[in-house]
C-alpha cells in the first residue's frame, strides 16, 4: 500500500477555446451543483485532535441496512447516462468486511457518496480527513480517460446556500490499481462555516473504491494559514520565419498577484537544449516570461513544455455587505482604466446600461446578487458563439469567456470597476478559464467565478495568467488571448503530451498549514526574487525563486516541509 499526501500542429486559437474538455468543465459542474512529530517519511506534523472518534457515520462502509449504506447520500450530475453505480463489496477491502464503489460508464460530471456534518464542534479551528482510495478503469474505456478519486470537504452556511465559503480537496487518485493508497489533508475552517459536506468523490468512467473514511478536528489555537503548491503548466509551438537569431516569445504565466507567489519557473523544449535565455517583462502589473532561443534554422520548429511552481493561499474574503460602492469622480488612476468599455466589454451600449440600472446598489453585496441572479437566468453555458457581452447576453449563451465579458460589462455599466482575470482551473484540463475582479474602495478587488455565478471567490481556486486591459488584444471571437513573439519567429498555443489542444492545465502538489509568519516570509522573498527578474536576463532554462530549506533554517517544521516539496521542482 502507498500513501499519497496533499499537503505539435498549429491550432486557431480562437476557436479552440470552445472545445472545453470534460474534465476541467465537470470542475465546473462540481461547483455549480455543491456552490507530534515529523514521520520519518518527512509527511507534515499531524493536528493534535481532541476528538479521537470519527465524526463521520459509518466511514468504513460497514453498516448496510435495505442494499442502502447508512449515512450516506449518493450524488451524481443529471445528464450522467448511464446512470453511475452505488455498491458495496467485500472483496479486497482495505479494512474489516466491507467497502463502497461508484462505478460510472459516462463522460464527466463529479459523482460522489455524500454526507452532510450538520452542527460541528462549534470551538474547532482545524480539520482532517484521511481515507484509502482504489481505482478501476471500465474496459470499454478506451483512449485517454481523466477519471480520478479523492475526498473533500466543502464548507458551507445553510442560511446563505449561494455563498462560497470554500472547499479542501485531497490528491486525487489516477491509477488504475489492485493497491489501496491512502489520501489525506488538513485545513482551517472558515468563518462562518455551520455546516460541513463531506464527499467521496470521482469523474470520469472508472470504478473507485473508498474505504475508512475518517473526520476528525482540532481546537489548536494558533495563526495557521492553509496554503497550497500547485505547478501551473503550458504548451507552445514556434517556427522560425527565416534563420533566427535572436527569437523570442512572450507567454503567461502566474505571477505575484492577491494570494499568489510563484516559487519556480523552468522550461523544457523539444528538441532540448533549445532555450538561451528566461527573464520577466514588466508591462504594467502583468509580468510575461519571455523565452530567447538559440539559432533556429529557416523553418525549424521548437516544441515548448512551461512549468510554474505556485504557492497559493486564501486572502479573507467579504460578501460585500455593507461596503460601500465606488465612486467615478474619485478613483485611483490605474482603477480608472477599468471603468472603459473595451472589445466584447460593450459596457457602454444601451441594452447592457438598462440592465445595469435595474441592479440594486445599496452595497456590493447587493449589487452581486443581482448580477448573479441575472446571470443564472439568463446565460447557459455553451459554447461555439461570439463571446462578446452583448452577444452572450442576446443569445443567452456562453463558455467561461462570454460569462467573464458580460460581467465585466455589467458591473462596469453599474459604475463599479472590473477586470477580467485568465487563469487556469486547479485541477483538469483548459485553453484557458476566465473570472471576474470588482474594485471598491474598502476592498480593493473581489473576485467573482462568473461562470458558477459565486462570489466571494478564494485565491486558491485558480493560477492567475494575467490581468486582461481595455487595450489588451482580442481574438475574432472576443476571446483575450495573449502570446507574443518577436526576432524572425512566430508561435502558438500548443498541444500537451497526451496531444490535448488544451494548452493551459495545472495540479496541486501539496495542501497543508503553517503559520502565516512562516508563509509571508516565503512569499517576501520569492517576490522579491521575481520582481528581480524584470531587470536581468537568466541564462538557463530554469529559475529558483525560493532558497532551499537548509539557506532557511529559522522556518517553522511545517514550512520546512514545504520547502523540501518545492525542491523536488527543481532540477539537481
Amino acid at each position: 500500500m502507498t500513501t499519497r499526501k496533499v499537503s505539435g500542429n498549429r491550432i486557431s486559437a480562437h476557436k479552440a477555446v470552445w472545445s472545453v474538455s470534460i474534465s476541467a468543465l465537470c470542475v465546473v459542474l462540481f461547483l455549480l451543483v455543491t456552490a507530534e512529530q515529523t514521520e520519518a517519511n518527512g509527511s507534515p506534523p499531524r493536528i493534535q485532535s481532541v476528538q479521537q472518534e470519527n465524526l463521520l457515520v459509518n466511514g468504513d462502509f460497514e453498516q448496510v441496512s435495505d442494499g442502502t449504506i447508512v449515512g450516506w447520500k449518493s450524488v451524481w450530475p443529471n445528464f450522467a447516462n448511464p446512470a453511475p453505480g452505488f455498491s458495496v463489496y467485500e472483496e479486497n477491502v482495505h479494512g474489516g468486511k466491507r467497502c463502497a464503489a461508484i462505478s460510472t460508464h459516462h463522460e464527466g460530471g463529479y459523482t460522489s457518496w455524500t454526507q452532510i456534518i450538520e452542527n460541528p464542534p462549534s470551538d474547532a479551528t482545524l480539520v482532517r480527513i484521511e481515507g484509502w482510495i482504489r481505482i478501476e478503469k471500465e474496459e470499454e474505456a478506451e483512449g485517454e480517460n481523466d477519471s480520478a478519486g479523492s475526498l473533500l470537504i466543502f464548507f458551507y452556511d445553510p442560511d446563505q446556500p449561494h455563498t462560497n465559503l470554500g472547499f479542501v480537496e485531497t490528491a486525487t487518485i489516477e491509477t488504475p490499481s489492485q493497491e489501496w493508497e491512502k489520501v489525506e489533508v488538513e485545513a482551517t475552517i472558515p468563518t462562518g462555516a455551520k455546516n460541513w459536506i463531506v464527499r467521496c468523490g470521482m469523474r470520469g468512467r472508472a470504478k473507485v473504491f473508498f474505504d475508512d473514511v475518517t473526520l476528525s478536528y482540532s481546537t489548536e489555537n494558533g495563526n495557521w494559514t492553509a496554503g497550497v503548491l500547485a505547478v501551473a503548466h503550458g504548451y507552445y509551438e514556434v517556427e522560425a520565419e527565416a534563420t533566427a537569431r535572436k527569437g523570442w516569445i512572450k507567454l503567461s504565466v502566474p505571477f505575484p498577484l492577491g494570494g499568489q507567489t510563484p516559487l519556480g519557473l523552468r522550461v523544457t523544449t523539444e528538441p532540448a537544449g533549445s532555450v538561451a535565455a528566461l527573464s520577466i517583462a514588466k508591462e504594467r502589473e502583468n509580468r510575461p516570461l519571455c523565452v530567447s532561443f538559440k539559432r533556429m534554422k529557416f523553418k525549424e520548429r521548437i516544441q515548448l513544455h512551461v512549468q510554474t511552481l505556485v504557492l497559493l493561499r486564501d486572502r479573507p474574503l467579504f460578501d460585500g455587505a455593507g461596503v460601500t460602492l465606488a465612486d467615478r469622480s474619485n478613483l485611483p488612476k490605474e482603477v480608472k482604466l477599468f471603468l472603459e468599455p473595451a472589445p466584447g466589454v460593450e459596457s457602454n451600449n444601451k441594452e447592457i446600461l438598462e440592465i445595469a440600472a435595474s441592479f440594486e446598489r445599496t452595497d456590493l453585496k447587493t449589487l452581486m446578487d443581482d448580477l448573479k441572479a441575472f446571470l443564472e437566468e439568463n446565460l447557459t453555458y455553451d459554447g461555439g458563439y461570439n463571446q462578446g457581452a452583448l452577444s452572450s447576453i442576446r443569445k443567452k449563451k456562453a463558455v467561461c469567456t462570454g460569462h467573464a465579458n458580460a460581467a465585466a460589462a455589467l458591473l462596469i455599466a453599474a459604475g463599479v470597476p472590473a477586470r477580467i482575470l485568465p487563469c487556469t482551473l486547479m485541477s483538469g484540463k483548459l485553453q484557458e478559464h476566465y473570472i471576474v475582479e470588482a474594485w471598491t474602495p474598502t476592498l480593493g478587488w473581489s473576485r467573482m467565478e462568473s461562470t458558477a455565478k459565486l462570489f466571494p471567490w478564494g485565491d486558491t481556486n485558480n493560477l492567475i495568467l494575467r490581468i486582461v486591459y481595455p487595450d489588451s488584444p482580442r481574438s475574432p471571437s472576443n476571446v483575450p488571448l495573449y502570446c507574443e513573439c518577436g526576432g524572425k519567429i512566430q508561435g502558438w498555443f500548443g498541444e500537451d503530451e497526451a496531444g490535448s489542444t488544451c494548452w493551459q492545465s495545472a495540479e496541486t502538489l501539496k495542501r497543508f498549514l503553517i503559520t502565516l509568519e512562516d508563509f509571508e516570509s516565503i512569499e517576501v522573498k520569492a517576490r522579491q526574487a521575481f520582481e528581480k527578474l524584470t531587470k536581468k536576463t537568466v541564462r538557463s532554462d530554469s529559475i529558483r525563486l525560493i532558497r532551499s530549506p537548509q539557506k532557511m533554517r529559522s522556518l517553522g517544521q511545517r514550512a520546512q516541509i514545504l520547502l523540501q516539496e518545492a525542491d523536488r521542482f527543481f532540477p539537481d
